[in-house]
């Protein structure tokens, strides 16, 4: 089941797996050797919440895979 909300966050749940996402957006000024270009950047976290094992702070060794995952398969489709 998927669902969808205004403030660009969706939810999806797979048997008793949740996973909830977030989508945001900022316009910056771009790089000026680079003026056509923008950025993208990939943020995963995995809260406490959801399992002990996973810490607060700065992202362990899963969230960054998967934020890598993401973002490979972002830039090459």
């Amino acid at each position: 089941m998927v669902t969808y909300r205004g403030d660009g966050s969706s939810e999806v749940q797979l048997g008793q797996t949740l996973v909830m996402g977030i989508v945001t957006a900022q316009l910056v000024q771009p790089y000026k050797d680079r003026p056509k270009e923008g950025m993208l950047s990939i943020i995963t976290e995995f809260s406490p919440m959801a399992d002990p094992s996973f810490e607060p702070g700065r992202p362990g060794e899963l969230a960054v895979e998967l934020g890598r995952i993401i973002d490979r398969g972002l830039r090459y489709c």
